[in-house]
């Protein structure tokens, strides 16, 4: 069994995992059932709540969108938490967040410019998939650095639609 720590937005929330690799609490709640979907997404069902998770790696973390939600979260085992912290390593999380496509889509419309402040929930980007609108949110406050995208566009899972610093 090991334990994960998983920053999202400041917030240290404590993930258990058994020796079998499935997850077994999240913020102590026990999680019934982690089914893939495919190679990066799930459906989670915790504390009788049913979730979608999509997570992709990027810089020092994974881009996560949860029943259309979108952060980004740190993970950090047990034992390398422990370690920064008596070797005084000061961990800081990248002020950087690279906004990528959390699967293959068209862009239907880019909701801020170069230069605009965005919040913790404010839309970036509508993204179409299969017929349906994803509407991809920003998961922390900062300045709009990079627009790689524009309407109309077909973008990857994966690729790069803009950074927030």
């Amino acid at each position: 069994m090991a334990t994960y720590t998983v920053t999202v937005d400041g917030r240290m929330i404590a993930v258990r995992v058994g020796n079998d690799g499935t997850i077994e609490t999240v913020d102590g709640k026990a999680v019934a059932a982690v089914s893939a979907i495919d190679g990066h997404s799930f459906s989670v069902l915790v504390d009788r709540t049913p979730f979608r998770v999509c997570a992709m790696p990027v810089d020092k973390g994974y881009q996560v969108v949860i029943d259309g939600r979108h952060i980004v979260a740190s993970v950090e085992s047990e034992r390398a938490r422990l370690l920064r912290t008596q070797l005084g390593d000061s961990g800081q999380i990248s002020h950087r967040d690279e906004i990528r496509a959390p699967m293959p889509a068209l862009v239907v419309r880019v909701e801020v410019e170069m230069g605009d402040h965005v919040n913790p929930g404010q839309g970036l980007v509508v993204l179409e998939a299969m017929k349906m609108e994803n509407e991809v949110k920003s998961s922390r406050a900062g300045i709009v650095k990079e627009i790689r995208i524009a309407a109309g566009k077909t973008v990857e899972k994966s690729e790069l639609l803009l950074v927030i610093e």
